[in-house]
This record gives C-alpha cells, sequence and structure tokens, in this order.
C-alpha cells in the first residue's frame, strides 16, 4: 500500500542470518536496512533504549524520513525508533494488535514499558484479541473508539 504512494519506503530492522547491510526490493520503491545488532533469542534484540540511537538518528537524517511507524510491543528496535524519532522531529505512529492486560506481571510490566516509551506519539492504532480497534490521534486530540 505505501509503495503505490509517491516516495520511497525504509524499513528498518536487526540482522537476520542471511541478511545484513541494505538490500533495495520492489524496483527501488522499498530498502531494508538490516542492522549489525545481536540477537538474544526469537528474533529479539537486547532492550536498552541506546543500542539503536547512532543507527535510527544516522538513517533519518540519510534518508530524509519524516514518518516513523512501528508495532509489536516487545520489539526493541521499534520502541526505541518511535522514543528517539520525537527528539528529531519526526512524527510517529504505532500499531499493535497484542494488547496486554492486567491479569499478570507480564502484562503489567509491558503495559508500564509502553506506556512510557509511547507517550509523544502522533497517532496509535491498537487492535484487542476482542476484536476492538482503538485509534488515538494524540496530536490533534481526536479519538475514535470502534
Amino acid at each position: 500500500m505505501l509503495l503505490r504512494r509517491p516516495g520511497q519506503v525504509v524499513v528498518i530492522t536487526h540482522a537476520h542470518p542471511a541478511h545484513l547491510g541494505v538490500r533495495h526490493l520492489a524496483g527501488g520503491l522499498l530498502k531494508v536496512y538490516y542492522l549489525p545488532v545481536p540477537v538474544l533469542t526469537a528474533s529479539a534484540t537486547v532492550p536498552n533504549f541506546l543500542l539503536f540511537l547512532p543507527y535510527v538518528r544516522s538513517l533519518l537524517v540519510r534518508e530524509s524520513i519524516d514518518l516513523v511507524h512501528g508495532h509489536a510491543s516487545l520489539s526493541s528496535l521499534a520502541l526505541e525508533a518511535v522514543l528517539h524519532a520525537p527528539l528529531l522531529g519526526v512524527r510517529t505512529v504505532w500499531t499493535d494488535h497484542s494488547l496486554f492486560g492486567f491479569g499478570d506481571a507480564v502484562g503489567v510490566l509491558t503495559n508500564k514499558l509502553l506506556r512510557g516509551c509511547l507517550r509523544n506519539l502522533d497517532a496509535g492504532i491498537c487492535v484487542s484479541h476482542t476484536g476492538c480497534i482503538l485509534a488515538i490521534h494524540s496530536q490533534s486530540g481526536e479519538r475514535a473508539l470502534r
């Protein structure tokens, strides 16, 4: 969908065994950066909120990125990107399909983490397991619940 719009889509992710560096796909409309960062397990990277800052800042400036979109509430790269992007004047959007409840310690701690990291979003879309969609546009103050 984004590839049909004017401009270029840039994806930033961590390195996979078969991929490292930069790949150009979809006739040059899609550029994928595979960052050389350590993976712990199950494609999870080290969460420390400073590991990705040099990479994210460099790519946001070099690629003239004007919107950062992240998803997956336990993705340290996505959380760090939307945390740092507003400091560089870049707008942010978050989509999450795996909302956590408050029935256990993991859910409580994850919600606390998200509350801090997603505080400065320009927009967010959260889809719960109940099928409800909550869209929040924080800059304009508009909220839509369906």
